[in-house]
């Protein structure tokens, strides 16, 4: 009999981690609605979030385990931050599973760039920029909806519109928020709960199948799962001169669970010279 798992959700996450955890473990993955994920915090900052978001997904996975009659209770966590050179947002999604005990099993990852579109306006006169909102709308992504958020002159939340759909639910929310008079800036940008944003699905996804490659993995020594290569050795030789350098050589598997590891050498027998910092200094 196969296995069952429920996820905490709010915005039909089980479509996009349900296939990875069948296909590897025959997992039947069912949503659990009755909990309100957004008590949680949102990504349109109505309801500040105060886990972070590993401990966020773990909350999730807890409640739904405890509400259902299942063998496993799922969570997913998404959050979003600046790559490194304040080039582009990076998304990362964790999808957590933890046992009947509500012991954490594995937490499967994937981080990868996300385009978010911002437009903001003056609520007093949004209207003479409406050519930007009209090309606003023409740059959404297929199945992307929009968000509205207005704030006061202190720059805290009045209003949010969400989900706008269609041109003409975004040009109705704009009017409604600029008829407030406590509105002063109008955001319109894009919505990022799962079922609205397109990128997200992929990206969770993608965890599910990292998750899902993680409980498929068992320690030699103690047979836990998660046991997968996550640290590294620096030091393959260069190509000209052999000496050591950036470029890793081995890659560490260690069990979360008893300790054991395991080393493997990468399939390169040496690096460019471009990673080398004698010959590239």
């Amino acid at each position: 009999m196969p296995n069952c798992a429920a996820i905490a959700t709010l915005h039909h996450k089980d479509r996009y981690i349900a296939a990875p955890l069948q296909s590897a473990l025959q997992w039947q993955v069912t949503a659990y609605t009755d909990f309100d994920t957004d008590a949680l915090g949102t990504f349109s900052g109505e309801i500040q979030r105060k886990l972070a978001p590993l401990d966020c997904a773990i909350e999730k996975a807890r409640q739904a385990l405890n509400a259902e009659s299942v063998d496993f209770g799922l969570g997913n966590e998404g959050s979003f931050n600046a790559d490194p050179f304040m080039l582009c947002t990076v998304n990362q999604e964790l999808v957590v599973a933890v046992d009947e005990q509500g012991e954490v099993l594995a937490t499967g990852k994937h981080t990868a760039p996300i385009n978010i579109d911002i437009i903001e306006l003056a609520a007093h006169d949004w209207s003479s920029k409406s050519t930007e909102v009209d090309e606003f709308i023409q740059r959404l992504p297929t199945n992307q909806a929009a968000i509205l958020i207005a704030k006061d002159q202190q720059q805290a939340i009045v209003e949010v519109h969400k989900p706008l759909l269609e041109q003409s639910a975004i040009f109705v929310a704009l009017d409604q928020a600029s008829s407030n008079p406590n509105v002063w800036l109008l955001e319109l940008t894009y919505d990022l709960r799962a079922m609205h944003c397109p990128q997200r699905q992929v990206n969770i996804t993608r965890a599910a199948e990292d998750l899902a490659r993680r409980l498929t993995h068992h320690c030699p020594s103690c047979s836990a799962v998660d046991f997968v290569a996550e640290d590294s050795i620096a030091g393959l030789p260069c190509e000209l001169c052999g000496s050591p350098t950036s470029a890793t050589k081995a890659i560490i598997a260690r069990c979360k669970h008893c300790g054991y590891e395991e080393t493997t050498a990468v399939s390169a027998a040496v690096a460019s010279a471009a990673q080398c910092s004698l010959c590239n200094p």
